[in-house]
């Protein structure tokens, strides 16, 4: 099935025009207000919900709020005002529920760029659950990271909110097999694999092409989780996705998955990590990850941009006209 993913103004440019609403997320990046400022330029949006995060408390957290505070006027200025949605890093499923259910529109954009994954994840899935939302576009503005740690201090290893399998043997198949959007900061996965057996097959899932520097972080990260496998060596898989393909990755996911239980782990790429929440949702799998408590404010320094000198964002057509356009085979 067709698809449609790629840079923003193509992937619009792929149907007739719409009104949308965006649900976004503006943090301490400079990245985290672009998609906004697009869609505000091109006049496509109607309303707005922006998350805004309180993390907790950090050696960064005076200068992460300050940056913050900065972007939410750099989005004032651009885009009017932000309809901002206050939430815990930590927040539990009721608290931030509502948050995508009530769209203005039929036609949602999610902005994943700065949005962390417990609540990105939900929001995806409630919006492709969601029958009153017809048109779902999800958009990511890649950035230039920065050097060093770029989060610290993370929960322990366990599902992602309401990613559990809905029976508990179900869930005991699929942890035999894991997938793992790879990152450059496994924090979680590796105390995992350490701590806990139960895993017998680990497909690593590498962003690639990529950076140079990019590649080599998360080469270093890929082998680390090597090391970690208490598996013999040919139960591990090395695969390869583009970082900024939805549509690439969920076909590479289902591969991986073989009409088998699977249970998956995001801590790469967001768009990668994107298709395994679309996977997930469709087929019951479970989401692993290790929430990071502290974000280095310099987590990305800067939009990555295209060979234009614009910023590199990029749409992803998940559900168009009532459509859905992922499939699972079967």
């Amino acid at each position: 099935m067709f698809r449609p993913s790629g840079n923003l103004e193509w992937s619009f440019a792929c149907s007739d025009a719409r009104r949308w609403h965006f649900l976004g997320s503006i943090n301490s990046e400079i990245r985290s207000v672009q998609v906004a400022r697009s869609l505000s330029r091109l006049g496509v949006m109607e309303s707005n919900h922006i998350l805004r995060v309180r993390w907790p408390d950090s050696p960064f957290s005076d200068e992460g709020e300050r940056k913050t505070d900065q972007n939410v006027e750099r989005f004032r200025s651009h885009c009017g005002e932000p309809n901002i949605l206050m939430r815990d890093l930590l927040a539990t499923v009721p608290e931030f529920m509502m948050d995508s259910r009530q769209p203005s529109t039929p036609s949602v954009i999610l902005d994943i760029t700065s949005m962390p994954k417990r609540f990105y994840f939900y929001y995806l899935k409630c919006l492709l659950q969601n029958p009153k939302v017809v048109d779902l576009l999800v958009t990511y503005c890649a950035g230039r990271y920065g050097n060093g740690a770029l989060s610290s201090n993370h929960e322990d290893w366990d599902v992602l909110p309401t990613f559990r399998c809905s029976n508990r043997g179900a869930e005991e198949e699929a942890r035999k097999r894991l997938a793992v959007n790879v990152g450059f900061m496994p924090g979680g996965l590796e105390e995992h694999l350490m701590a806990d057996e139960s895993e017998t097959d680990l497909s690593l899932i590498l962003p690639f092409p990529a950076r140079v520097s990019s590649i080599r972080r998360v080469w270093r990260s890929a082998m680390e989780i090597r090391k970690m496998w208490h598996g013999q060596p040919s139960s591990v898989h090395i695969c390869r996705a583009a970082p900024d393909d939805v549509s690439g990755a969920f076909d590479l996911i289902c591969g991986i998955a073989n009409r088998k239980p699977l249970s998956l782990a995001p801590f790469g790429p967001k768009p990668i990590s994107a298709a395994m929440c679309i996977f997930a949702t469709l087929t019951d799998s479970p989401v692993y990850y290790a929430q990071p408590k502290w974000y280095n404010p310099d987590y990305t320094t800067e939009p990555d941009v295209d060979d234009s000198g614009q910023p590199k964002i990029s749409g992803h057509w998940i559900k168009h006209s009532g459509s859905l356009l992922y499939r699972c085979p079967v």
